[in-house]
């Protein structure tokens, strides 16, 4: 006999409810809390003050307090600011609210207890601002703030702050990734080398209770902070698997666990590294797969191609120490900026483990900040040849604000200057080999020089082009060894050139 769907759910829970233990209440994710006017003074304090003394510029923070209280106008179009000499009004439907005196441009402490008041008198008197939430508000204002800075200085709210602190420096979890629908999460993803991966759990798994909680309509949030707590405690999830007639029931032990950002293989004894970012864990990954392949190849090992195409960035300290892994000397970046901590200088401090195994680099349109900065240090030290396109251009370093409301502001507070002092800041890396708009029939025409670095044309590249390109480079020695050299001997952005060789 069939049952219907309601019949089988609770079935479902009554099986889950014996084989995890004692009765328990069912759990509810937690309520929003309510609004703190003295966290909200602190965080906006905090901001205000950190910008002041860390800003690349000179900023006056009665300015940057004046453009977040007209970030209102996000959450409802009708209330503006309004500056009348030494006061400062609020104002709704045309109507003023409320005023109060400007405090001094430099007053960090005076302007975040005015924003709190301008944010009590804006509930008060709109429907929009009351039923915005906490974060929705703070992410206003914030938003009004930094839109008067760079486009690289920017806020994310709690929420997003955690993931991206996630994505810095790991999280303790299970290792998965999952969509939430209806009736539970799917499982999209599995990291492998972590719990998940060693229970076997698999990608289309169901997850429809945590402990003795269904999750069917919670928010992604929600779930994500029930899967994650402190390492080596224990989780236990049920999962309905497709053609698997029971539900399944996991206790899994969390780790921390840091998600992968470097694919490795090798071809014809050519490593190739791809890096899609920096984090804590890039160096160490790509270390391991370099002494590796060493341990393997020995001198057979023919080349390296580091692969840093559309890769934006990450972690500077993380950039520095891959660059340092293929260097045995010299400058690798330098940094300057308003604030003393900004300015930095790194150089090779002689851990390299590549030898002189010859190298390329390959860069594209999409390849920013710290891929820039690596790209530029084994360029300038005469290590690599570059191959792709111009790179993005983004050669300013952000610092990143844990905020008291477990938000976060990033903050550009430095250039970087490469080691042979080329600002890379909307100029970006001029690769030896420009491959803009080049296709594999353009395979036996191999630019030496390229073009011109205002005439190669930033471009996404995907596919194999780059890379087949830098395996026959590698391949040939005396081709690898007449471009090598040209790249040492010419400046960037001089005349095209172009060498020819057989297919």
């Amino acid at each position: 006999m069939q049952m219907g769907a309601n019949t089988s759910r609770r079935l479902t829970a009554t099986i889950f409810a014996l084989l995890v233990g004692a009765c328990a209440q069912i759990e509810t994710p937690p309520p929003a809390p309510l609004f703190s006017h003295d966290l909200a003074v602190r965080t906006f304090e905090r901001g205000f003050t950190t910008i002041a003394a860390k800003y690349i510029e000179p900023v006056a923070i009665g300015g940057l307090a004046e453009e977040g209280l007209r970030g209102f106008g996000a959450i409802d179009p009708n209330l503006t600011i309004a500056r009348d000499g030494p006061a400062i009004a609020l104002v709704g439907d045309q109507k003023e609210i409320m005023r109060w005196p400007v405090p001094q441009d430099h007053d960090p402490r005076t302007w975040a207890d005015l924003t709190v008041k301008a944010i009590d008198a804006g509930q008060a008197a709109s429907d929009a601002m009351r039923a915005a939430s906490i974060e929705e508000i703070f992410e206003a204002v914030f938003d009004g703030i930094l839109s008067r800075l760079d486009v690289y200085s920017r806020y994310a709210g709690a929420s997003e702050a955690g993931r991206n602190r996630a994505k810095r420096r790991g999280f303790d979890g299970i290792g998965i990734s999952f969509r939430m629908n209806k009736r539970g999460a799917r499982i999209v993803g599995i990291m492998p080398d972590t719990p998940a991966a060693t229970v076997g759990l698999r990608k289309n798994d169901l997850i429809t209770y945590v402990g003795l909680t269904p999750i069917a309509g919670w928010a992604s949030d929600a779930f994500l902070k029930r899967l994650r707590g402190p390492s080596q405690t224990s989780i236990k999830i049920l999962v309905e698997r497709v053609d698997f007639p029971n539900p399944l029931v996991y206790d899994l032990e969390r780790q921390h666990i840091i998600a992968p950002t470097v694919k490795v293989h090798v071809e014809d004894d050519i490593l190739v590294l791809e890096i899609k970012s920096f984090n804590n864990g890039t160096t160490r990954s790509a270390r391991h797969a370099l002494v590796a392949a060493r341990r393997r190849f020995g001198k057979r090992l023919k080349g390296i191609v580091l692969d840093l195409r559309g890769n934006p960035g990450g972690l500077l300290k993380q950039s520095v120490s891959i660059a340092d892994l293929f260097l045995s000397h010299g400058k690798i970046i330098s940094t300057r900026g308003r604030h003393p901590d900004a300015a930095q200088h790194y150089a090779a401090d002689r851990r390299e483990l590549a030898g002189h195994v010859p190298m390329v680099v390959l860069v594209d349109g999409k390849s920013a900040s710290a891929s820039e900065i690596v790209a530029a240090a084994l360029q300038d030290n005469a290590r690599a040849i570059v191959i792709g396109t111009t790179s993005f251009g983004k050669g300013s370093v952000q610092t990143v604000i844990r905020l008291p409301n477990d938000g976060e502001m990033t903050l550009t507070w430095s250039r970087f200057i490469t080691p042979s002092g080329k600002i890379l800041h909307k100029h970006g890396v001029s690769p030896s080999l420009c491959t803009s708009g080049l296709t594999k029939e353009s395979m036996t025409v191999i630019p030496v020089q390229g073009q011109q670095t205002s005439q190669c044309k930033r471009e996404r590249r995907r596919g194999d082009f780059e890379t087949r390109l830098a395996y026959r480079i590698l391949r040939d020695q005396a081709l690898y060894k007449r471009i090598f050299e040209h790249q040492i001997q010419t400046e960037t952005g001089t005349q095209t050139e172009s060498a020819r060789s057989n297919p």
